[in-house]
């Protein structure tokens, strides 16, 4: 289970391993949250984010839909025969954007943000650094592993910050992948037109 979470990490190319002397503050521990999920073991490596020395001036609020949103498809869906489908994201925070990207994406969506360069240093369990090594990823000798400490590119779990760059990243998506209108009574609430009939 710790395997496939540290993959997870590495696959989204979530920190990069940087000398613990280059760290401009004191890098935050980690612990592991494990936990059955069915028949298997579920783990979650999460940072201590209060003690975050950049936590009070980082954009965190991140919205969700409303009521009426998540009431009027059920609704619709009655009404016309439709099914409804509810998705599940795998290690969602971990696909959200880069700090280096999240101002641009903020900007694009008109949201204010503080100006302030996010930059997160971590120390992990030492179990993190084997599989590293196994990994491929950690290439020097884990006797060393001392020496070295993890540098963030993206928000993790734990990080005050990590929902609203997720829902950034989702929002994108949406809007420039697969085309869907936000309303504009919730910005949560996405549909698609369907140009091939003809309204009266």
């Amino acid at each position: 289970a710790d395997m496939r979470e540290i993959k997870s990490f590495v696959d989204d190319k979530v920190f990069k391993t940087v000398p613990r002397a280059s760290a401009k503050y004191t890098p935050m521990s980690c612990l592991w949250v494990r936990k059955w999920k069915g028949k298997e073991v579920k783990s979650r490596l999460c940072v201590r984010g209060f003690l975050d020395p950049q936590k009070q001036h980082v954009a965190k609020h991140s919205s969700t839909a409303t009521r009426l949103s998540q009431r009027f498809p059920v609704s619709l869906a009655v009404d016309d025969g439709l099914e409804l489908e509810q998705w599940d994201i795998g290690n969602a925070f971990l696909k959200g954007f880069t700090f280096a990207e999240m101002k641009r994406m903020c900007a694009l969506f008109g949201i204010t943000v503080p100006d302030v360069e996010r930059q997160v240093w971590i120390d992990v369990p030492g179990n993190v650094w084997w599989i590293l090594s196994k990994l491929g990823f950690f290439k020097d000798q884990l006797r060393h592993c001392n020496h070295y400490c993890l540098e963030l590119l993206k928000a993790m779990y734990g990080l005050v910050d990590a929902p609203i760059l997720w829902s950034i990243a989702l929002r994108f998506f949406i809007i420039t992948g697969v085309h869907g209108l936000p309303s504009r009574y919730d910005e949560n609430f996405f549909y698609w037109l369907d140009h091939s009939k003809e309204f009266n």
